[in-house]
């Protein structure tokens, strides 16, 4: 691609990046008690009474951090100091640790539920808001969670990490990620992995290249299928459960293709580089295959082994 087609498209996605982020500051901003709405409703008006949710709180503080650093704006730094500060006060367990699943538009608990999913979205927004300020109180919170992560969500068993537990840290039998309430999902230890990452890029501790090498390990021997999709849902053993075998997720084939890569290159070991980034291309392959619409566009899954596809398009896969 020659360059100035790329100044071109540079120019386009800043563009519509502002545009993105506008959107949010007009209308996710609950202003007069320096918030945010859990939701708006089709005329951008806040629906009452909506629960907030620590991935959107995470995701926001994420995403303005970024775009802080990125573009050097005070406006979308403030953004993101809002969502660490509602992120920290409102979701943060201060007797057991880590963050709760959900609270009232008041900052009440709503789902006192702590998910690893959850707790690897704020970890790996912290990481980013970390490089946006530098603040010692962040790494410090950052190296706590990881230690407390670790403490309370491994398996010591098996590989992996277990997804759902209570408050005080006691393994739950509720399970949001997995359709018959298996013990682990690939969406869990995809956003760990990718949060392990972003953490071992601002602490190179030995640690955290342990724990990123091992999860980085279970996707290549353990949730990669031979076809180049990934497995779905997965017992304690990381054997991948009946109901989930013959369903695809383009999406996160797709996202994971990358992540992997990311994770990889952030340990520096080039023959797990360059293993993965061969199971990175099989995966785009297999995706490209059967996942993508001849009129543009990602389908969102299928279900027989690829044989059905639902032809759903959905936001953020595209």
């Amino acid at each position: 691609m020659q360059a100035e087609t790329l100044l071109r498209y540079r120019g386009i996605f800043q563009q519509e990046l502002g545009n993105i982020l506008r959107y949010w500051q007009t209308y996710a901003i609950d202003r007069p008690n320096d918030d945010f709405y859990g939701a708006v409703d089709l005329e951008n008006r806040p629906v009452p009474g909506v629960n907030k949710s620590c991935v959107l709180i995470a995701r926001i503080l994420w995403t303005f951090a970024a775009a802080a650093r990125l573009e050097g704006r005070e406006d979308y730094a403030a953004v993101a100091d809002s969502a660490y500060r509602v992120l920290l006060s409102q979701f943060w367990d201060r007797a057991h640790g880590g963050f709760f699943m959900a609270v009232t538009p008041a900052g009440q608990i709503a789902d006192a539920t702590k998910h690893t999913y959850m707790q690897a979205f704020a970890s790996y927004a912290l990481c980013q808001y970390f490089r946006l300020n530098g603040s010692a109180e962040v790494l410090t919170l950052i190296r706590d969670s990881f230690a407390l992560f670790e403490a309370k969500t491994k398996d010591p068993n098996h590989p992996g990490y277990l997804e759902a537990f209570t408050p005080d840290w006691q393994p739950s039998a509720e399970n949001r990620m997995a359709d018959n309430n298996e013990p682990k999902s690939m969406n869990t230890h995809l956003h760990l992995l990718e949060a392990y990452a972003s953490l071992y890029e601002v602490w190179p501790d030995p640690a955290v290249a342990t724990r990123l090498r091992e999860l980085l390990l279970i996707f290549l021997d353990k949730i990669i299928r031979p076809s180049g999709h990934l497995g779905i849902f997965f017992d304690d053993a990381f054997n991948e459960t009946e109901p989930s075998r013959g369903i695809c997720s383009f999406g996160h084939d797709i996202e994971a293709s990358w992540l992997l890569c990311e994770a990889a290159e952030a340990l520096a070991d080039e023959a797990l580089l360059a293993r993965t980034r061969g199971l990175a291309i099989k995966m785009l392959d297999a995706v490209e295959r059967v996942g993508f619409d001849k009129d543009g566009g990602l389908f969102l899954e299928s279900y027989r082994h690829g044989s059905h596809v639902r032809t759903n398009k959905h936001w953020w896969l595209q």
